[in-house]
């Protein structure tokens, strides 16, 4: 069980404890008897000219002092973070100490200088042999830290500690890593480097044999890679398990996705191989909202997704367009549209677009932006005027809707409900493009907070 130590303070001397110093940082609450423990024996190897702690900025764990066990000893030990200040030549230092326990008092053991200026997040893995076939565990947890380095860089580590020996598995740039089955296999760490100044990117994949940390495999990603916002895995096609990597390009308002797996041996990037690049490309702004690959039919394969923009915005600026989401499988060495439709991730829901409706129905957000309007296209999207029906996502507490607006289905999730208003008109393009009851069943999904798709009833 691994215990977090969450401390107010975060500098400490080694002077008196006074009204200034560590019992008013610290009150309340009090330290308990093992924190108090913990921290003299940080004022014993570090305090000397006093030290303060330094905090995980992301992840799982945020507490500067973490009490778990790390090596294949059944008792628990702990780490902390911290830093202690320049004095004389001696720059400020960041520190990682580790604490075990000598005949029941915990003492500092070992310590490993982080050349950096701040801790981004702390996990622990058991990786590849680390975790046998049936789910137990075997010897020393790995221990990944990253930080920032004095150039505002990422950097991976990832340590082994066993009794009182602090092991360097990996030590490389990062930005982005995460542990997780991937491919259907044994535990792995996932680490992706962007250099946006040389555009290159790789994502790499290590496991622990023999006691090290070793690649299993790796492949290159789009250059155009500057910041990784979202990775998820599921098949790529059947019996095929990927990784899917979603990633923003450069410093614009684009997002491109990216997908590994298991082929002859190797890793395969295929929309790199293929030169599809851009044809995973979002463009989201206040009309469209950013979508990400998905198993969006239920058939149990994740489809890309791009962006294109709906009939009747060809004379807007790029702010003002609104797009849709085209849904895209990738089968016979190529990617291949399969669905069209508006995607709305606040309202979870997608609406498929009719191939009877292409390149002559538009999509308008309502005037208060809380539903979607959809109409028969005209050169311009602001001047039409014929409208089908309007789609509108209602929260628990959210005031009700006028008279007018019909009940259309529940989310699973019980926190939505979706209502239609249909156009009250006999006009024959309007009537020619309605959609009969089968045909909306067709096209409406809802998206659950687990990101699986259900139907209208």
């Amino acid at each position: 069980m691994t215990a977090l130590i969450l401390l107010a303070g975060c500098a400490f001397g080694v002077g008196g404890i006074d009204d200034t110093g560590f019992e008013k940082l610290l009150s309340p609450p009090r330290l308990t008897a093992e924190q108090t423990a913990i921290h003299n024996a940080i004022v014993a190897s570090k305090g000397e000219n006093g030290f303060s702690l330094k905090y995980p900025r992301s992840g799982e764990y945020r507490s500067a002092f973490v009490v778990r066990n790390l090596d294949s000893e059944p008792e628990d030990e702990a780490l902390v973070f911290c830093e202690t200040p320049a004095v004389g030549d001696s720059p400020a230092a960041m520190w990682l100490v580790f604490l075990d326990k000598d005949e029941g008092e915990w003492r500092a053991i070992s310590d490993l200088s982080l050349p950096g200026m701040d801790v981004e997040r702390l996990s622990f893995a058991y990786l590849g042999e680390q975790e046998h076939s049936d789910g137990s565990l075997n010897g020393a947890v790995s221990i990944i830290v990253g930080y920032l380095d004095m150039t505002g860089e990422k950097t991976a580590l990832v340590l082994n500690y066993e009794q009182g020996v602090i092991t360097k598995l990996i030590s490389r740039p990062y930005t982005y890593m995460n542990t997780e089955h991937y491919f259907d296999a044994e535990n792995l760490l996932m680490i992706i480097s962007c250099d946006r100044l040389l555009e290159t990117a790789d994502a790499a994949f290590y496991s622990v044999s023999g006691g090290q940390l070793k690649s299993v495999g790796g492949a290159a990603i789009d250059g155009q890679a500057s910041e990784i916002t979202h990775v998820s895995t599921g098949l790529i096609k059947a019996g095929t398990p990927a990784v899917f990597i979603n990633y923003h390009i450069g410093q614009g308002d684009q997002y491109g996705t990216n997908a590994l797996y298991w082929a002859t041996g190797r890793l395969i990037n295929p929309i790199l191989q293929t030169h599809a690049v851009t044809q995973t490309v979002r463009q989201p702004n206040a009309l469209t909202e950013l979508a990400n690959p998905m198993d969006i039919n239920g058939d149990g394969i994740t489809e890309f997704c791009a962006t294109a923009t709906f009939p009747g915005y060809s004379t807007f600026d790029a702010a003002g367009r609104m797009r849709m989401t085209i849904w895209k499988t990738f089968e016979r060495g190529q990617l291949n549209d399969i669905y069209y439709s508006y995607y709305s991730e606040r309202g979870a829901f997608i609406f498929f677009i009719p191939s009877r409706w292409r390149q002559i129905v538009t999509a308008r957000l309502t005037i208060d932006g809380g539903g979607v309007e959809f109409l028969i296209a005209t050169g311009n999207a602001a001047d039409a005027d014929k409208m089908l029906f309007s789609i509108r996502a209602v929260g628990t507490g959210e005031p009700a809707l006028p008279e007018g607006w019909r009940y259309l289905a529940a989310n699973p999730d019980g926190e939505i409900k979706y209502y239609l208003e249909v156009t009250k008109s006999n006009d024959d393009d309007i009537m020619a493009l309605m959609l009969t009851l089968d045909e909306l069943r067709d096209c409406f999904r809802m998206i659950t907070a687990s990101g699986e798709i259900a139907l209208m009833d």
